[in-house]
């Protein structure tokens, strides 16, 4: 049975956006007992929401079954967190989103996406500049989320997402985001 210290495990690992392998051993003396898809839907249950996108894995340590899966999947995890994309791609993307489902209004009226680019790997993080961050409810996020999941080289890791207000930049400034500058990492919520 999970534990709680897996679930505290699960927790950090979820909190600090990394990419993981759910890795269940000894998977030869639990066969007969339940199937993988029973054992899918025992972790889902275990971990609501956390970790809802890692791949599990079944092994047998002892005759080396399925070891090398393990190991390919935990490198696909990495080039997956190191892909980019470029801002025009991200942006379609958002774009055919926007066009399916609408954000709800807000108290200030209907949010507006301008435009999003990712600024990071290793966790893929991505700014969404719009018109009042703070109008997007949590289940359009999630919906987001999902859109750029299907959309994107990130099927199976975490993705930060940021919602920024777009400000103008000075006279004789570019558009330079500078993350550390916006407080992005204390003051923003990521998804």
């Amino acid at each position: 049975p999970i534990g709680q210290v897996d679930k505290k495990l699960a927790g950090y690992i979820q909190e600090n956006f990394k990419p993981a392998v759910i890795v269940i051993n000894k998977w030869d003396l639990a066969r007969d007992r339940a199937s993988s898809e029973d054992y899918h839907k025992y972790i889902e249950k275990s971990f609501p929401g956390m970790l809802a996108v890692a791949p599990i894995a079944f092994t047998t340590a002892t005759d080396s079954r399925n070891l090398q899966t393990v190991i390919d999947t935990a490198q696909s995890l990495f080039n997956q967190a190191q892909q980019r994309v470029t801002t025009g791609r991200l942006n379609r993307v958002l774009r055919g989103a926007l066009d399916e489902q609408a954000p709800p209004p807000g108290r200030h009226g209907r949010p507006k996406i301008f435009y999003a680019t990712q600024v990071s790997t290793r966790p893929p993080t991505i700014v969404i500049f719009c018109n009042h961050p703070g109008s997007f409810p949590a289940h359009y996020r999630r919906y987001l989320l999902r859109r750029l999941r299907d959309a994107l080289s990130f099927k199976e890791i975490p993705i930060r997402l940021y919602f920024r207000p777009r400000t103008k930049p000075k006279a004789g400034e570019g558009p330079a985001i500078d993350l550390a500058k916006q407080g992005l990492d204390r003051d923003d919520e990521a998804i």
